[in-house]
């Protein structure tokens, strides 16, 4: 509230990486500015702060959560375990490697879902008709939000992709 004024109000989240979208600077009128329209994709723990001219107030605390899962993102491409080189994708026959993967919402917050992860290959060129070619942990539930694949190895050598999918409640998401 700013008493019969017409100054611009400006708003920004205050202490965070996250950004208020939409119109940020709006005209006060009759000492009244209103916000309308305005999206933090982030989810997280905010505080707005409205500031007109060298004056500035803060809002009091507010939590935005993640919406309904979306996408099953891959945050690690499989890689040799240890991995020395993150963007490396060749492999090794009978090599362990390791993958993550989070569930996140349509802006790409990572959702706190209970649910497993299965992991399989998808075979491109391969002198093998074997079909059992990936081998270790398949199956692995969400931990803090991801799902870690850490023993993960493929029998021969090939050309493939590890597919990700989830199943969550209706959705089967890949």
């Amino acid at each position: 509230y700013v008493a019969l004024s017409s100054q611009v109000v400006s708003v920004a989240v205050v202490d965070g990486e996250a950004q208020v979208e939409g119109l940020t600077q709006v005209a006060a009128y009759q000492g009244v500015a209103r916000f309308e329209g305005l999206r933090i994709r982030s989810a997280g723990t905010f505080r707005l702060l409205f500031s007109v001219a060298q004056h500035s107030v803060s809002s009091a605390e507010f939590r935005i959560v993640a919406g309904f899962p979306t996408y099953l993102f891959v945050v690690q491409q499989p890689c040799a375990n240890p991995c020395p080189f993150k963007d490396r994708t060749q492999q090794v026959a009978k090599d362990g490697f390791r993958a993550a993967v989070q569930l996140v919402d349509s802006f790409y917050n990572p959702t706190s879902v209970t649910a497993n992860v299965t992991a399989s290959l998808v075979r491109f060129a391969s002198f093998s008709q074997r079909t059992n070619l990936l081998t270790g942990n398949m199956g692995v539930p969400f931990t803090d939000g991801t799902a870690n694949f850490t023993d993960l190895a493929i029998d021969e050598q090939g050309f493939y992709a590890v597919r990700f999918s989830v199943q969550y409640g209706v959705l089967n998401i890949q």
